[in-house]
């Protein structure tokens, strides 16, 4: 019972404190273990104000206004038809050269949900890029339906996995896209069938 209560404290405190972990991008079936190391420079300095980047690895809901003073993820995912639209945080990646890898999760509101992988420059923290990593939305059988997942190969490069099926039809169509990190911190394709 006191384990569970631990547990349960940590969750409910996450979002307000300084806690960093091991964590894990499941992605229907795709597992990886990304090793997000401990800062414990900072760890014990209750003063410090939570940045972007400590609200999306402790799974923080993220506002829209978070989004917009910290991304450069286009108003047109938050606005408009898709004002109802949550954000929160998922995994923090480290590249190579300081990069910060940061994926957070997307539902639009209505029937699909997103992962966008935002890059982050070091030592400043600015979004440099961000890529749509997945995809998955409600389907019909009867009109044409696409998914999109994701595989982290190393620290500079990873790659995309997008699945279509024509209406009907029991044949997919797989394409598989490497990416790259360059120098700048943009994402460059590196390979596409």
């Amino acid at each position: 019972m006191k384990f569970q209560l631990c547990l349960y404290a940590i969750f409910i405190i996450g979002c307000n404190s300084e806690k960093f972990t091991k964590k894990k991008i499941d992605n229907k079936g795709h597992r990886n273990e990304v090793i997000v190391r401990v800062d414990t420079t900072r760890m014990g300095n209750q003063n410090r104000k939570m940045t972007f980047l400590d609200s999306v690895l402790s799974k923080c809901q993220l506002s829209a206004q978070q989004i917009q003073n910290h991304t450069n993820i286009d108003s047109m995912w938050y606005t408009g038809i898709f004002l109802n639209s949550t954000f929160s945080g998922d995994t923090i990646v480290n590249f190579y050269s300081g990069f910060k890898g940061a994926i957070i999760n997307y539902d639009d509101g209505k029937n699909c949900v997103y992962k966008f992988l935002l890059i982050f420059s070091s030592p400043d923290r600015l979004n440099t890029d961000y890529k749509t990593i997945y995809s998955d939305c409600d389907h019909d059988e009867s009109s044409d339906y696409s998914s999109l997942n994701f595989t982290i190969l190393n620290d500079s490069t990873f790659e995309t996995i997008e699945k279509y099926n024509a209406a009907g039809s029991k044949n997919e169509i797989m394409e598989k896209i490497k990416w790259r990190l360059n120098q700048k911190g943009q994402i460059d394709s590196i390979s596409h069938p």
